[in-house]
C-alpha cells in the first residue's frame, strides 16, 4: 500500500506525457477530480490527527510540571495503612459490645433490647463521639441522687468514671493531633491544602494534579511524610476513642436506666402494687424502659403494639436528642416535692455533722419554762435550734426565755406541724429530741411516695391529694392549689 503522502504525490505529478482520447477526457478530469478531493481529505485528517495528539500529550505532562510520584505513592501507602486499621477496629466492635453488656450485670437483657430496637447502633454515641451536653446532664443529675433519698452505689459511679476518663484520654489525644497537624499545615500553604485534601473519605481522581496544583513536588517528601505520620496518629486515637465509646455508651445507658427504675418503676412502699422482687426490677421491667427509651423503635417479637403499661412522659422527650430534659421529666412534678428534696439534703447535712459533734438534749422538766424568766433549759435549747437553724449562732448563750427564743420555738413548731404557741410543749421536746438520721429517714421516706403514687405515673393535670393523719385534702389543678 502506497503511502498517504506518497499517494498525494503522485497524484499531483507531471501528467503531460499521458496521452488520452479526447472522448475520454471529461471522464479522466472528473476521476482526478474525485482522487485529488480523497487525497486532501485523508492528508488534513493526518494532520488533524498528529495535531490532537500533540495537544493531548501538552495537556497530559505540562511543560512546567514537577514530579510527585513518591508523594503519591507515600499518600496511598498511608491511606491504605488507615483502612486496614478501620477494618480491624469494625471486627472488634461486636467482641467489645459482648463485653460490656456482660459487665452491666442485672442490666444486660434491657440493654440488649435497646440495641437491638437500634440495629445494634450505639444509643448516645454519633459517629463514635459523645453529643454536647450528654455528659454533663447525666453527671449533674447523678450528682444530686442521695438528695432524693436513694442509695447512690446502685448507680455504679466510680465504673461509669472510669469509662468516661478512657473515652477522654482518647479525645484528648486526637485534638492533640489535630492540633500538630494545624500547626505544620500553617509552616506550608501546600500542606494546608493537602491536609484539607486528606480529610475527605476519598482522594481527588487527578492526584497528581491536585498536588501540582498545591505547590507541591518529591521535593516536599518529608514535610508530606511528617504530615501523614500526624493524620496517622489522629486515625489512631479516633479508633481508641470509638472502642471507648463502645462501654461509655452501655454505662450511661445503664445509669439512665436505673433513673427510670428508681423514679417511675420500683414501687416500695405502695400500698396496693408494691414491687416484690426490687433486685429482679431490670429484668421484670426491661421491655417497658426499651420502649420509653427507643419509642419509634420495632418492638420485639414477644409482645404487640399497646400491651406495654408505661409511665406518662412529656410529648417530644426524647433522651438521645435530649437527656438533660429527658432525665428531669422523670422527677415528679408536684410543687411540694422539690421543698422536700432541699430539706432531705439539709438534714442529711445535719445528721452528718450531728455524728461528731451532737446537739444537746432537750429534758422534759423545759416545759416549765416560762416566757421572761432564766433556766438552764434556756441555754440548751437555744443550741439546738441553733443547730438546726432556727436561732443565731452564738459564743456564748444568755439563759433567758427572750422574745428571740420565742420567736425561734414559733417557726420550729410551724415547720414541723405542731401546735404553734411559742411554748415549750411536751410534742415539742419529743421533736427536738429526734434523732436527725430518723428525721433524715422520715423526709426520705415521703420523697419516696410521692415517686411511687399513681399519681406520678399517671401525670394528670387535675388531682386530689390527701393528709389522712392530719385529716385534710388539697385540690390541684396544673401544679396549683386551688382548694384545701
Amino acid at each position: 500500500m502506497i503511502p498517504k503522502k506518497e499517494y498525494c504525490f503522485l497524484l499531483f505529478g507531471d501528467q503531460r506525457s499521458t496521452k488520452v482520447a479526447p472522448n475520454n477526457m471529461l471522464k479522466t478530469n472528473k476521476i482526478l477530480l474525485v482522487l485529488i478531493s480523497l487525497c486532501l481529505l485523508a492528508c488534513g485528517e493526518e494532520e488533524n490527527t498528529s495535531a490532537s495528539q500533540t495537544t493531548q500529550k501538552t495537556e497530559a505532562k505540562p511543560v512546567n510540571a514537577r514530579p510527585v510520584d513518591q508523594l503519591v505513592q507515600a499518600i496511598q501507602v498511608s491511606r491504605t495503612k488507615m483502612h486496614d486499621a478501620t477494618e480491624a477496629q469494625k471486627a472488634t466492635v461486636p467482641g467489645e459490645y459482648a463485653i460490656a453488656l456482660e459487665n452491666s450485670g442485672s442490666f444486660e437483657r434491657p440493654l440488649t433490647l435497646v440495641y437491638e430496637k437500634l440495629n445494634n447502633a450505639p444509643f448516645f454515641m454519633k459517629d463514635g463521639e459523645l453529643p454536647e451536653g450528654a455528659w454533663e446532664a447525666l453527671s449533674n443529675f447523678l450528682r444530686d441522687i442521695p438528695s432524693h433519698a436513694l442509695n447512690i452505689n446502685d448507680y455504679q459511679l466510680s465504673q461509669l468514671q472510669q469509662a468516661h476518663t478512657n473515652y477522654a484520654v482518647a479525645d484528648g489525644e486526637r485534638s492533640d493531633e489535630a492540633q500538630k497537624i494545624e500547626e505544620l499545615s500553617a509552616s506550608l500553604n501546600g500542606l494546608k491544602k493537602l491536609a484539607t485534601m486528606l480529610e475527605s473519605d476519598e482522594l481527588p481522581m487527578n492526584l497528581e494534579g491536585e498536588l501540582q496544583r498545591a505547590g507541591l513536588s518529591n521535593g516536599n517528601l518529608k514535610e508530606v511524610e511528617a504530615l501523614l505520620s500526624l493524620i496517622e496518629a489522629k486515625h489512631k486515637a479516633f479508633l481508641s476513642m470509638a472502642t471507648a465509646s463502645i462501654s461509655l455508651d452501655a454505662r450511661m445507658l445503664r445509669n439512665v436506666m436505673q433513673v427510670l427504675l428508681d423514679f417511675r418503676f420500683i414501687k416500695r412502699a405502695h400500698p396496693f402494687e408494691p414491687t416484690r422482687y426490687p433486685r429482679k426490677a431490670t429484668n421484670s421491667y426491661a421491655r417497658q424502659m426499651a420502649q420509653l427509651l427507643v419509642p419509634n423503635g420495632p418492638e420485639s417479637e414477644e409482645e404487640t403494639p399497646g400491651t406495654l403499661k408505661l409511665p406518662a412522659l412529656p410529648e417530644n422527650v426524647d433522651a438521645r436528642e435530649n437527656l438533660e430534659e429527658f432525665l428531669a421529666a422523670q422527677i415528679p412534678p408536684f410543687p411540694l416535692y422539690e421543698p422536700l428534696r432541699i430539706a432531705h439534703e439539709n438534714y442529711r447535712t445535719l445528721a452528718e455533722k450531728a455524728s461528731e459533734n451532737p446537739p444537746p438534749k432537750i429534758s422534759r422538766r423545759a416545759v416549765k419554762m416560762k416566757k421572761g424568766r432564766s433556766s438552764v433549759h434556756a441555754v440548751k435549747l437555744k443550741k439546738r435550734l441553733a443547730f438546726e437553724g432556727y436561732f443565731p449562732e452564738m459564743e456564748e448563750y444568755s439563759d433567758k426565755f427572750d422574745d428571740e427564743l420565742k420567736e425561734a420555738i414559733l417557726h420550729y413548731q410551724k415547720t414541723h406541724q405542731l401546735a404553734e404557741s411559742g411554748d415549750i410543749t411536751k410534742g415539742t421536746v419529743y421533736s427536738l429530741n429526734k434523732s436527725l438520721a430518723k428525721r433524715l429517714d422520715q423526709i426520705g421516706l415521703g420523697l419516696q411516695r410521692y415517686r411511687e403514687s399513681d399519681i406520678n405515673w399517671e401525670r394528670p393535670e387535675r388531682y386530689v391529694r390527701v393528709n389522712i393523719a392530719a385529716f385534710w385534702a388539697q385540690v390541684w389543678d396544673n401544679g396549683e392549689l386551688k382548694r384545701q
